[in-house]
């Protein structure tokens, strides 16, 4: 049976329009399936990894002792109540970190440089001593001799005291360097007798002094005094 035209074009717009709608379709879910593909992927969050700068910034935490759960320390200047300039002490990780640290007043020091520091400080000493005992040795063989202006009884026109006398006895032995600390000093003057006598010397004749070398090693100069 033949169908009327216009039911027959009725049939053929509604195949029409499903064809249309069904490539629509397809399209769609291409382009959102291709969308989908191309995003990038979401970042984690980044592992949390400190620069070297911040590691180097990190405060230096100071070896403690198992034992007595302190630190070693050199101090740098006197502390009242912990100690003086160079001593090696113990002392708490917070006293270093809250006090000695922030105001420079001690350093961490391992055993290993405590020994080189004693090594050194050992030596040194040696040096000292044999300094001391060589120039102990030369008082015994030189005077030390002034010259000055006298009245005619024999008094000095001002008196002749320690700082002169160090002075005069670089002059005549040398080693200046080692005369010149503040440890070697004349102790006292004596009087042609070996008694001691107060303050300068004021007038002419034989003298003599007492010089402390080091802590251990003292020594005796003869002083003569003569008038221009």
């Amino acid at each position: 049976m033949a169908l009327p035209n216009a039911t027959l074009s009725l049939i053929l717009c509604l195949g029409w329009f499903m064809s249309m709608a069904q490539a629509n379709h397809s399209a769609h879910f291409m382009t959102a399936s291709f969308v989908i593909q191309a995003s990038p992927k979401r970042a984690g969050p980044a592992n949390s990894v400190s620069s070297p700068t911040s590691q180097l910034n990190a405060k230096k935490k100071a070896p403690v002792n198992a034992a007595t759960k302190k630190v070693q320390v050199k101090l740098l200047k006197h502390i009242a109540g912990t100690g003086q300039a160079g001593q090696v002490i113990m002392v708490t990780p917070a006293f270093y970190n809250n006090k000695l640290r922030p105001t420079q007043s001690a350093v961490l020091i391992s055993d290993e440089e405590v020994q080189k520091e004693q090594e050194k400080a050992a030596e040194a000493d040696k040096q000292t001593r044999e300094t001391a005992e060589k120039l102990k040795e030369l008082f015994l063989s030189k005077k030390v001799v002034f010259k000055r202006k006298v009245g005619p009884d024999g008094q000095l026109f001002g008196g002749i005291g320690a700082k002169a006398i160090m002075e005069e006895m670089i002059s005549t032995f040398g080693e200046e360097e080692f005369l010149s600390r503040k440890t070697v000093k004349v102790t006292s003057l004596l009087d042609a007798n070996g008694k001691k006598i107060a303050g300068d010397i004021k007038h002419t004749g034989e003298f003599g002094a007492s010089i402390s070398l080091t802590q251990d090693i003292s020594a005796k100069i003869e002083i003569e005094v003569e008038g221009e």
